[in-house]
Order: structure tokens, then C-alpha cells, then sequence
């Protein structure tokens, strides 16, 4: 039996057949939008995929019945499969606006369904990323959610050669069309020809405007010569700031055909002109109180991203990852006597957050090895029992025959422990590149925790994971009393010898969870490029209460930027030969995770440019000192250092290369509970 026309059926990869769709990019997409959007505080909601069929007739009139999924259900009811998502935010934002503080910046990803002509980039099934905000009449909204769209697009590693936010604005329109037209029942049709100008011909846009009363000659001259009005201006001024004006171009070609948009209006557009319109968005301020019969009006805006024409563009851009299994580690089963003791480690290594895969019943050794290589598994482990009973572990590299290979080592739970390594440990064999190579703080950053966070000459500042003391340094030479935790020895030795001339700096073997420190002795705490290594809830307990009255966290992370020709490189060369990359990345600890830890307090964010140029050593060292970078006489060292030493020759102007990061904050106060 085939799947009905216009939808998709998705498999994991690799895929089966060409006309199937992946369910590893699909979920790859998700992710990119989730993460983006929480990055700019939205809050993710869903609704029913089932609505009255009033809700799309309210708001689109009857004609819209013949594009939709409708029928009657056993109730009498005429429903409808929703073919948008903004009638369902408009309903639930109506019915319960006064439980949430304005502005609402809320997304969802919804699965969409109109019954249409199938074509390039349109199918009758589609997921959409929405994000919309409500509450807010200021401008400065319009240019938040266009720089969310912008960078969104960015996440997927697009670029400004890639794409361009095509703004333009329908109150200018409506001024236009009131100036030659007083009959306002055209304006409907006038907006839909002016939004189809590029699809149609010449001639039926002429025609059709004729009818109506305009010439096509003096809207293409409204287009070309229209400057931004006022509120485009300030738009684009905002996200000038933002160093997003690459990105944006006015043009009155954009209209969106729907009749409930009242103001700024914009579109995301393939620069190459490949595809249809990637994504569109504007104000729709009456909106919610057409849906609510009039007793509830509240501004809104939002945007519409779908998932078909995305994933066309990044497959025709090359910007799909290679999908696979991931796994961390196999399990083989070689001897079925130790199958108990198996399941007991493999559980333990779940347990711990690493994905492992085992066979579910008795196999061969080259079956199980084969079934490692297919899924992708980074390891695999045996264990064994030795002559003298005692249990040992071998580990192998299914990706690479020619890898050494660990040796049999005692099986116990230290060992399960040091199987993947704790994070406490990770760095020990690094600290001479990490002393040199990694990247320091910008001086906004002293200031932000001066004029935010209490910084200040005889204030105590707890540094968790101080490590070899970058950052432990600038706060010393703001006279602070620092106290630098650190629970691996040789990191820990080398602040010390770095931070043996201030008289304030006392150096702590400790751990977040365990820091040593007194009761509520600490004015600030900082972690830099740490709190993901902790155990949050143990490390928020414990900073409750080393904390003063009134004390301040703040954590702190220089986060890599990966846009741009060097960066992709280098971010697609450590998810080549990371040995954990993808597992360890500080981006794993999302905006949530970090509310969860300040909860119920506020906090605060800042982003902050910083920049590191470096030299073929400098690059070599700074990618040594990161933990998951392979070690020498791991089978990927040599791989990866050459073509680290491609990618240098290939991108290096002067001899120097530059990553651009952003050093992000987030910084508030804890209270028990």
C-alpha cells in the first residue's frame, strides 16, 4: 500500500530509497530551530492538530475551505486539520493572555496540511517553524524576530551570499492603494496580484490590475523608487547594531497575499533564486481580536519556517551533515556466560548519558564487529574472564582495522568509570597547550561583572574550574580576593604557578559540587568554560551555600563561532576526529537547562564579541589543549593534524587564521529552594 500524494514517509539514514525522506535531518532541523529560539528566550507551545473549521473561516473567509482537510465529525462538528498555526496561537493566546507577562515570545513546531497542487517546494504535509511575539507594538520586536529568522538561517551555515531578508511594509501599500482607489473591498485582490507579480506573467498582472484600476507601470515604479518608510527605518537601524545589515534590503515586492497583516512584512529569499520564498512574516495586530470576537486586542507578529524548501537548500549547499548511529560504544557479546555482567555495564555507561547498543540475543563475533562498523560506533568493549577469574575489558575501534588497539585491563567499576573518563581528568595531559593556546576574555566582560555582578577591589570571588587561571587573572587584577577551585592536579598546578605573584589568589583543590569554601563567605561565583562538566543540582546546592546574602553567579563561556569559510572548516574537522566532540560541546547546555539552575530567580544574559588570531602553531596548540581532540598514538592524530595543516594553508591570510567567538554570560542570584 503507497502513502497518500503529498506526504512523506521519513526513515532513519541511510536511507532506502530516493523517494523517501530522512528522519535524522528532519530532527537535525528541529534541533537547529529549537536551539536558536531559546537562544533569544522563546518559549516553546503546541496546540491541536484538529480545529473547528470557524477558526480558518474567521480569519480567511470560505474560500479557504477548498484548501483545507475538512470534515464532519461524529459530534456534528465541522473540523479541519490545521493548515497554520497562527488561528491556534491567536485562540489560546486570547484565552489565557493575562496569565503571561508581555511581551510573549513564544514557537512551535507544528506538522501543517493543505490540500493543494504539489510542486517544487510544496507538498500537502509540511513541519513549520513558528515564532511569534505578542504584547509588544514597539518596532524593536519586528527587528527581534528578523534577527531571529537571520540567525536561524545562520545556524544551518548559510551565509549573506546564501539568503536576504527581503523587508518591506503593508501600511505603505495600504497608503498607496487609499490614494487611488476609495473602494476598500478591492484591496484583498490588489494585495494578492501584487504578491504573485513575480510568479505571474506581465501580461496577467497587467490585465488583472486594470480591472481594479491600477496600472502595472506605476506599481513597478512604487517598487524601484520607494524608499523605507519611518518604521522600516527603524529596523533596519536595530539590526544594524546588531551587525546584521547584510543580511536585510528593502523591497516593496514583498506584500504577503494574507489579508490579517497590518504592518512590517518580510520574507527570506534564496539569493540564487533556485527556490520559492524560504520563510515570511509580519504584523498581524488585529488578529487576535478577530479570533476572540473582539473581547481580547493584542499586538502580534511572527514568522513562518518551512521544512521543505529548507531541507532542498542545504541539501543543494552541501550544509547536511552526514547522519549516522552515533554511537559511543558497542558492547560485544563474544562469551554468553558474562551476558548479566554486559547488560550490568552497559547500563552503567547508559546510565552515565552515552549512547551503547548491544545484540539483543546470542550472535557471531564477526556479526556483532559488522553491526558496531553499520552503526557507527566510536568503540566497542569485551569483556572476558581471565585464567585467574577475575573480568577484563578489551576495547577496539571498529572505524579504523589499523588502529591500535587497547590493551585487556581489570574489569571493575573503576573501570567503567575510566572507560569514557571524568570530566575532572579530562585536561591533565593538556595543560601546557591549554596554558598557551586558549583563548582569553574580553575586557567587557570585567565590566559587565563589575557593574553586574558586585565585582569589585576586596570582594570574594569564588573561580570554579579556575583551571590554569585565565580567567582567575582578571579578576585578581581587580583586586578581588579569589579563591580558584579546581579539582585536576596538574591544571590546578599550573594557575599556581602562573598566579604565585598575587597575595590574594588562594588556590583550592575542589569541585563545584565540594568546593571547601565556608557558609555564605562568597560574594561572586564564576565558572568559565565549566558548568557544563558539573553536576547541576549537587553545584546548585552548594553555591546556595557558599553564597552571601545578595551573591551572584555568573557563568561564562567563550562560545566558538562556526560561520564562515575557516570556521566551518575547522568545526567540520573536529566533528570528523573528535573523539567525543558531539557528546562534551558546551552548546549542549541549552538556555532551559540553565533557568533550571537559576530557578525560581531571574537571570540575566550578555553576548560579547571576542576574537583570537594565531599562527600554524597557535592553531595546532589550540586544538591539542581541547579534551576530545585525539592524542598521539591515537589512529586519528596524524589524520587530523594533516588536515588541520591543509585547512591552514587553504584559509591563512599573512600566516594567521582568526576565530571569532562569542564570550556568552549568563549571571544572577541564587536562593534556596
Amino acid at each position: 500500500m503507497d502513502r497518500l500524494p503529498g506526504f512523506r514517509d521519513f526513515y532513519p539514514e541511510p536511507l532506502p530509497h530516493p523517494n523517501v525522506a530522512s528522519a535524522d535531518a528532519r530532527q537535525y532541523i528541529f534541533d537547529k530551530w529549537r536551539a536558536t529560539a531559546r537562544l533569544y528566550g522563546f518559549r516553546e507551545y503546541d496546540g491541536p492538530p484538529l480545529e473547528p473549521l470557524e477558526l480558518y473561516t474567521t480569519k480567511s473567509g470560505a474560500e479557504i475551505v477548498g484548501q483545507l482537510y475538512n470534515f464532519t465529525d461524529k459530534g456534528g462538528r465541522e473540523i479541519a486539520l490545521r493548515p497554520e498555526m497562527t488561528p491556534t496561537l491567536a485562540r489560546m493566546a486570547a484565552a489565557h493572555e493575562r496569565n503571561y507577562k508581555k511581551p510573549i515570545k513564544w514557537f512551535a513546531i507544528p506538522q501543517l496540511f493543505r490540500y493543494e497542487r504539489q510542486q517544487k517546494g510544496r507538498l500537502r504535509e509540511h513541519f513549520q517553524f513558528n515564532a511569534d511575539i505578542l504584547g509588544e507594538t514597539d518596532l524593536a520586536a519586528d527587528a527581534e524576530l528578523i534577527a531571529l529568522l537571520i540567525d536561524t538561517l545562520r545556524s544551518f551555515g548559510l551565509t549573506a551570499a546564501d539568503f536576504v531578508i527581503r523587508l518591506s511594509s503593508r501600511n505603505a501599500w495600504q497608503e498607496f492603494f487609499n490614494q487611488r482607489c476609495p473602494d476598500s473591498s478591492k484591496a484583498y485582490a490588489f494585495y494578492q496580484i501584487i504578491d504573485k507579480l513575480e510568479r505571474d506573467s506581465a501580461d496577467d498582472s497587467r490585465k488583472a490590475l486594470d480591472q481594479l484600476g491600477f496600472s502595472l507601470d506605476e506599481i513597478n515604479s512604487f517598487i524601484t523608487t520607494g524608499a523605507p518608510t519611518a518604521e522600516l527605518a527603524a529596523i533596519l537601524q536595530n539590526l544594524a547594531a546588531r551587525g546584521l545589515a547584510e543580511f536585510v534590503s528593502v523591497d516593496y515586492r514583498v506584500i504577503r497575499g494574507l489579508a490579517y497583516y497590518t504592518g512590517p512584512v518580510f520574507e527570506a529569499f534564496d539569493k540564487k533564486g533556485e527556490f520559492r520564498a524560504i520563510a515570511g512574516g509580519g504584523r498581524y495586530d488585529g488578529l487576535v481580536k478577530l479570533i476572540s470576537g473582539g473581547k481580547v486586542d493584542l499586538p502580534a507578529l511572527g514568522f513562518g519556517f518551512g521544512d521543505v524548501v529548507l531541507f532542498e537548500l542545504l541539501k543543494e549547499r552541501g550544509l547536511l551533515p552526514k547522519f549516522d548511529a552515533a554511537l559511543d560504544c558497542f558492547c560485544l557479546i563474544e562469551d554468553e556466560t558474562l551476558r548479566d555482567d554486559s547488560l550490568n555495564l552497559i547500563q552503567d555507561l547508559r546510565s552515565a548519558g552515552y549512547a551503547v547498543d548491544y545484540s539483543l540475543t546470542p550472535a557471531k563475533s564477526d556479526k556483532q564487529f559488522k553491526r558496531a562498523r553499520e552503526l557507527g560506533a566510536t568503540r566497542t568493549v569485551i569483556l572476558e574472564r581471565t585464567s585467574a577469574g577475575e573480568l577484563s575489558a578489551k576495547i577496539k575501534k571498529p572505524r579504523n582495522s589499523r588502529g591500535k588497539n587497547h590493551r585487556p585491563r581489570r574489569y571493575s567499576r573503576s573501570f567503567r568509570r575510566n572507560l569514557l573518563m571524568r570530566s575532572t581528568e579530562r585536561f591533565s595531559s593538556r595543560v601546557e597547550n591549554y596554558v598557551k593556546y586558549r583563548p582569553g576574555y574580553p575586557a567587557a566582560l570585567v565590566e559587565l561583572l563589575q557593574r553586574q555582578c558586585g565585582l569589585a577591589p576586596g570582594a570574594v570571588v569564588a573561580d570554579i574550574g579556575s583551571g590554569t587561571g585565565i580567567l582567575t587573572e582578571l579578576l585578581l587584577k581587580n583586586d578581588a580576593m579569589v579563591f580558584g577551585i579546581e579539582p585536576n592536579g596538574p591544571m590546578r598546578e599550573a594557575g599556581e604557578r602562573l598566579l604565585a605573584g598575587y597575595p590574594n589568589f588562594h588556590s583550592v583543590n575542589g569541585t563545584a559540587e565540594a568546593t571547601t569554601l565556608e557558609d555564605h563567605s562568597v560574594d561572586l561565583i564564576t565558572a568559565a568554560q565549566a558548568f557544563h562538566w558539573f553536576n547541576a543540582a549537587k553545584t546548585r546546592q552548594e553555591f546556595v551555600r557558599v553564597l552571601k546574602p545578595g551573591g551572584r553567579v555568573a557563568l561564562i563561556w567563550n562560545d566558538r563561532k562556526t560561520d564562515g569559510p575557516f570556521q566551518e572548516a575547522y568545526e567540520s574537522l573536529l566533528l570528523a576526529y573528535g573523539t567525543d566532540y558531539a557528546q562534551v560541546n558546551h552548546r549542549n547546555i541549552d538556555v532551559k537547562a540553565i533557568a533550571s539552575f537559576f530557578s525560581p530567580n531571574p537571570f540575566a544574559s550578555a553576548t560579547l564579541p571576542n576574537a583570537q588570531s594565531m599562527d600554524l602553531d597557535g592553531l595546532t596548540g589550540r586544538l591539542l589543549s581541547s579534551s576530545y581532540a585525539p592524542e598521539p598514538g591515537h589512529p586519528n592524530h596524524e589524520p587530523m593534524l594533516r588536515d588541520l595543516r591543509a585547512l591552514f594553508a587553504t584559509h591563512q591570510v599573512s600566516g594567521q587564521v582568526t576565530f571569532d567567538y562569542d564570550t556568552l554570560v549568563y549571571f544572577g542570584g541564587l536562593s534556596a529552594g
